[in-house]
């Protein structure tokens, strides 16, 4: 005899991420699955762009796609706010500088019906900025006292997670900011390093797509490395498609814990992402079970923007049925 049937749940947590189960199958003989739409309230964005005379044609390019970025995020209900800032630090080229947003009002609120237009206004900052660019200094600024209080208060938010995108065509030419001390800095803003979320989009070595001028160098490459972030390339043919894929990682990531319905047999646990398989055991790329809390735990390192896909399932034979 074969029973079917659903039961609808909300899973909250106590960290401040959370994940969403959408629908729990029973299925005996057979499998229970745990269906699981994460789930973000708050995500505050930081673009930093490089305004530069060579980078018209990518802000171009960024602003066609940022519907491919936030489609996963926007779909799921989560609060955004977007702030732009530049890679210039020295304010003599232009009045946007050293951490400040550029745009007007200088947070896109997703609340608001003209988030995607207002975003992609505030994206356009031109080319008239410094041939320094200074991404990671620029983003501390914009993330530290007095540039955060003074020029956009409402931006960050204690419980939302934090991405940082940058938009480079060159390497970082900082005075003040190592990778090392970006690194830091980054990891410190959170209680939970998780809630923070780095993407790079730039030349990637031998990236024989991308014809630029800029000469390209490793503390870009070294702070992203650094902080587990993602490097996308500047010229990628199928970019809107990456874009998305670093939307969705974002929205996959905020699910750490999962608690399961019943005892499960710990062999026949099975956890899948879209078509992936994650690996079990491992609890930092792939999963493991906690029998105290009877739960399925998430690692932290794991690659969701490589992966295709917007539900996470987590599969396994009840003890008691065997």
């Amino acid at each position: 005899m074969r029973l079917l049937f659903s039961v609808l749940l909300v899973a909250g947590f106590s960290t401040a991420q959370a994940a969403q189960i959408t629908n729990t199958t029973f299925a005996f003989p057979g499998r229970v699955e745990i269906h699981v739409q994460p789930q973000l309230s708050e995500l505050d964005v930081l673009f930093v762009v490089d305004d530069s005379g060579s980078m018209s044609e990518h802000q171009k390019n960024l602003i066609a796609n940022i519907p491919a970025l936030t489609k996963a995020v926007l779909k799921n209900g989560v609060h955004v706010h977007a702030g732009v800032t530049t890679t210039s630090n020295d304010c003599s080229y232009t009045k946007i500088c050293r951490g400040q947003f550029f745009g007007n009002p200088k947070v896109a609120d997703s609340k608001q019906g003209d988030f995607l237009s207002l975003l992609a206004t505030n994206l356009n900052v031109g080319t008239n900025g410094s041939a320094t660019e200074q991404p990671l200094e620029a983003a501390v600024a914009a993330l530290s006292e007095p540039i955060l209080s003074q020029d956009h208060p409402d931006f960050l938010r204690s419980n939302a997670h934090l991405a940082i995108v940058f938009l480079t065509d060159a390497d970082d030419q900082s005075d003040r900011q190592t990778p090392e001390s970006f690194a830091s800095f980054v990891k410190a803003l959170k209680p939970n390093p998780g809630q923070v979320t780095v993407a790079s989009i730039q030349v990637l070595p031998g990236d024989k797509n991308c014809k630029t001028s800029e000469e390209q160098g490793l503390r870009l490459d070294t702070a992203i490395k650094l902080v587990n972030g993602k490097m996308i390339s500047l010229c990628a043919q199928d970019f809107g498609t990456q874009l998305g894929q670093l939307g969705s990682g974002i929205v996959g990531q905020v699910t750490q814990e999962i608690p399961l319905t019943t005892t499960p047999d710990a062999s026949s646990i099975v956890v899948t992402f879209g078509s992936t398989t994650l690996v079990a055991g491992d609890m930092h790329y792939g999963w493991v079970y906690d029998s105290v809390k009877n739960a399925v735990i998430l690692g932290d390192k794991i690659d969701w923007s490589s992966m295709s896909g917007d539900e996470l399932i987590v599969s396994f034979i009840p003890k008691d049925w065997k």
